[in-house]
């Protein structure tokens, strides 16, 4: 492989003037340089600074230019600008070694598994950032991509697009998603969207400005997975910087740890990008689950993979091997990056509404322990596979109105239940293994993750839950108020209208209002008289009425009337709940909206501290705006649910 280049970062001053800067030679040196502005790109100082050869990346705030030498400091110096560094060179992490035994990798990370039970990556969307992918190649389809790759003078240089000159990015491509098409080999998912991203030449090297092109291309085309078969050995503060923004965006990011470890595994030897800790870096192993003697280790390693004689796709015309026929082996960390590429494509197609912070965590929790025992350095958390998560016995549900119960395994000392209600997080680190949850009419899928040291490591089948009762034309399962109405179905306090419809965006009257918190906390609703004038024997809820001006919940107006039809505000919602539940504290914290002298005060106060409500995010209350049914529901669910 060619040696990396070192390139030490230059810091020098310089007063900024509010002139055009011209060099004072026409031999002036020019350099490659990046700037990371604290805000948007200032084109204006870069036109100052006479900048050639922009290349803007604006999700990343950072623009790649020639500038000449001398006028660098001006760049330093200004306001806007938070760092200046020179251009650095990456390189692929792999090469090629005498044949053996196909296929042992992907059965290493349970590939077969993933494939038997209908999991190929579909619908996730890798970008594949390296010398480009074979758009020819007879076992890959190729969704997409782009070509950053620049000449000797950072001038773009692509008269092929994104077409794989060197090998390497189609080697990578197969491991991921070779089609399973009885041709060559299958991929770990290949059903999964691969993109080249061409950021890598011919010699199978790439530039800061060429990498970071190609995360931005990724961050704006909302992929999935990052690839990142390549590596430098020195910090680059531009890519720390992309890859983190990538990360923070929701996108995994996974990078070969590098191929410089010693055969005594002695020492820190894992490189950049691997190292940062927004990237998952992967080491590599052999058929024998043994380190492979080169592979990089250190703390930052996160998970292994196979990385030593793995065989894959190669375009025809750079076919090394002898036999021409677009497969070859090659042996590397960036052989093995790609297979925990796939595993997290398999995840996520299962899991589509997982954030990729909770797929990382599924990775690490899923891994196979390999050497001493946890995390270590030579192989991180394990062996990176897809596990089909079904090693906790799981339960039936049972169904009544409203409701979904089944009781999972007891736990040891220590450790808890995630529990997942259609793909998405319900409740986490729950240690009571009877689980309750609510809803209206729908079929409910479940699943349990046993937590301990805080990561999910087993976990039950789908449990499966249909709820027939309760049906409202307007409530669907997946509406914000469907859990509460469920749970207030179930217990007989709410039934809604004669025409099918709860109502759930109808404004709330005073008369509901008291109906429901009474029946909720068991007064008694037998009609009768009531102390109202406009609150008559037949008229409804009668009997609700009376029952809660007798324990003093209401009190009605100066004029004796009670004024059933007229709207409820939200300050009138907390004095009812407050007082029905008789809510003894409240929260030291307030809102902006709501002042002391305010007659809810005290109530919004205590439906904070118990969490009944907790306001608006900008820290309002809005004590004046009339309350809909569906928003009522919740509030009241959330004070039934009080000492339950």
């Amino acid at each position: 492989m060619k040696k990396m280049t070192t390139i030490v970062a230059l810091s020098f001053t310089l007063l900024v003037s509010p002139f055009s800067f011209t060099s004072s030679s026409a031999d002036t040196v020019k350099e490659r340089v990046l700037v990371s502005f604290k805000g948007d790109i200032d084109q204006k100082l870069l036109n100052q600074v006479g900048a050639e050869d922009v290349h803007n990346f604006d999700e990343l705030h950072v623009s790649s230019i020639n500038v000449p030498s001398n006028l660098v400091p001006v760049l330093q110096a200004d306001s806007n600008v938070s760092e200046v560094t020179e251009e650095k060179t990456y390189e692929t992490q792999g090469y090629s070694t005498a044949p053996q035994q196909v296929l042992w990798s992907n059965k290493a990370v349970q590939a077969p598994t993933a494939k038997s039970l209908g999991y190929t990556g579909k619908g996730v969307k890798i970008a594949i950032i390296d010398t480009g992918i074979d758009r020819n190649h007879p076992d890959l389809k190729v969704a997409g991509g782009a070509c950053f790759n620049e000449d000797a003078y950072g001038t773009r240089y692509c008269p092929n697009g994104y077409q794989d000159d060197e090998g390497h990015g189609t080697h990578v491509a197969g491991i991921i998603a070779a089609q399973n098409n009885s041709v060559g080999i299958v991929g770990v998912a290949p059903n999964a969207a691969i993109y080249a991203v061409k950021s890598l030449n011919s010699e199978g090297e790439g530039t800061t400005t060429s990498i970071l092109a190609g995360i931005n291309w990724a961050i704006q085309n909302k992929m999935d997975v990052i690839n990142l078969s390549l590596t430098a050995d020195e910090d680059d503060s531009m890519l720390h910087k992309a890859v983190d923004k990538a990360y923070n965006n929701g996108i995994l990011v996974v990078a070969a740890a590098g191929n410089t470890g010693k055969a005594s595994g002695q020492g820190d030897t894992v490189q950049f990008p691997a190292r940062y800790s927004s990237v998952i870096a992967v080491s590599s192993v052999n058929s024998q689950f043994k380190r492979v003697p080169s592979s990089s280790n250190g703390d930052k390693v996160e998970v292994t993979a196979p990385g030593d004689d793995i065989y894959s796709t190669v375009p025809l015309s750079v076919d090394w091997d002898g036999k021409r026929d677009g497969y070859t082996w090659m042996t590397g960390t960036s052989m093995a990056a790609p297979f925990v590429v796939g595993v997290l494509a398999l995840y996520k197609e299962k899991y589509p509404t997982k954030t990729g912070a909770e797929l990382r965590d599924m990775l690490d929790s899923t891994a196979f322990d390999l050497g001493a025992k946890g995390k270590d350095q030579y192989f991180g958390y394990g062996l990176a596979m897809f596990k089909n998560s079904q090693s906790v016995s799981t339960p039936s549900a049972a169904v009544s109105t409203g409701k979904a119960a089944f009781t999972l395994p007891a736990l040891p000392s220590g450790a808890s239940y995630n529990i997942y209600r259609d793909g998405q997080l319900l409740k986490s680190n729950v240690t009571n293994p009877s689980i309750e949850d609510y809803g209206v009419k729908g079929t409910y899928s479940y699943e349990a993750a046993v937590v301990t040291g805080g990561l999910e490591r087993d976990w039950t089948s789908t449990i499966s839950a249909m709820i027939t009762e309760p049906s409202y034309l307007d409530v669907q399962k997946q509406d914000r108020f469907a859990s509460s109405i469920g749970y207030l179905s179930h217990d007989h306090i709410v039934s809604g209208f004669q025409d099918g419809r709860f109502g759930v965006q109808l404004y709330l009257k005073r008369s509901e209002a008291v109906v429901m918190a009474a029946r909720a906390i068991g007064l008694n609703g037998t009609p009768r008289a009531t102390k109202f004038s406009d609150v008559a024997k037949t008229s409804f809820g009668s009997g609700y009425i009376q029952s809660a001006a007798e324990k003093g919940i209401i009190s009605g107006f100066g004029d004796g009337t009670f004024q059933p039809q007229q709207l409820v505000t939200r300050a009138e919602m907390a004095i009812l709940l407050a007082r029905a539940y008789d809510l003894k504290y409240m929260t030291t914290s307030s809102y902006k909206d709501v002042s002391s002298s305010m007659a809810a005060a005290s109530s919004i106060k205590k439906l904070a501290y118990y969490h009944i409500t907790e306001g608006y995010p900008d820290r309002t209350f809005r004590p004046y705006n009339q309350i809909i049914r569906g928003d009522f529901a919740i509030f009241l669910a959330n004070a039934e649910k009080l000492g339950k």
